[in-house]
């Protein structure tokens, strides 16, 4: 990719702005298994930015530096959860799973795509707790993010940087890397 510079789009991600800044505000949000911050230039805010809101993000990312800027940008009106979320199943064949959030007024499933797990690189077995973003569309949450917290008793918080080889280790088949 060296002297390439055309920008990369990213879509569809939710996160929630962060801080605010004299030229825009930042979002953060994790994209794969890293914590990104997503830049919104204050030019391209037609709307009023407070901490803690929720937005629906379109953009751009520059493959020189990755900074990641976003275009374009709502405030989602859609329920937004970000918290712990406990692997329920995950069915490679099928190609889905689900985790299960506990919300204000109970608990709730939320789906899990193939194609969210392909792009982490491994797939989640029952009982791992996960860090997740997810929205809830008319139908049921989706899950858009996710990260491993814990595996079977052991805290991976402290991963480095941030990869996480569930390949290697104890010989369980606990977590399975995709190939």
């Amino acid at each position: 990719m060296e002297g390439n510079t055309e920008m990369q789009k990213f879509a569809n991600l939710v996160a929630p702005v962060t801080s605010k800044a004299k030229d825009g505000a930042f979002a953060s949000t994790y994209v794969g298994k890293v914590e990104t911050k997503i830049f919104i230039p204050a030019r391209f805010a037609k709307i009023a930015l407070q901490v803690g809101d929720w937005l629906s993000l379109d953009g751009f990312t520059d493959p020189s530096n990755g900074q990641r800027t976003a275009m374009n940008f709502r405030k989602t009106d859609q329920p937004v959860y970000f918290g712990h979320a406990d692997v329920k199943f995950f069915d490679l064949d099928k190609g889905f799973g689900f985790v299960t959030m506990q919300l204000d007024d109970g608990t709730a499933d939320a789906y899990l795509s193939l194609d969210l797990v392909t792009e982490a690189g491994w797939i989640p077995s029952q009982g791992m707790q996960l860090e997740i973003t997810a929205v809830k569309d008319v139908k049921r949450w989706k899950v858009l993010t996710f990260l491993l917290v814990e595996k079977a008793g052991e805290d991976v918080n402290d991963a480095g940087d941030g990869f996480i080889d569930l390949a290697a280790g104890d010989g369980s088949e606990e977590a399975t890397k995709v190939a």
